[in-house]
């Protein structure tokens, strides 16, 4: 099972950087740690389903997810949000 986790796509994002919001940072991520950062975070699924719906093992898991907040956090501080 796959999930589409693009919630909101770039296009409906405001072009004005004062009307941004994180939602719009967060869309800018790649579809993968989209899927990974809400399966954990927002879903609060167990290693092992996140494991099955990204189609990695665990330890490419434990990789992926400081990763993806590593690049969330980066696109937050480039818009003036963290």
């Amino acid at each position: 099972m796959r999930i589409k986790a693009n919630l909101a796509p770039e296009s409906t994002c405001p072009s004005n950087t004062l009307e941004k919001t994180p939602l719009c940072e967060f869309s800018k991520l790649d579809t993968d740690a989209q899927t990974i950062l809400l399966l954990a975070f927002r879903e609060h699924q167990p290693q092992r389903v996140i494991c099955r719906i990204a189609r990695c093992s665990g330890r490419a898991l434990a990789y992926k997810v400081p990763a993806a907040l590593a690049q969330l956090a980066a696109l937050l501080d480039r818009a003036n949000m963290l």
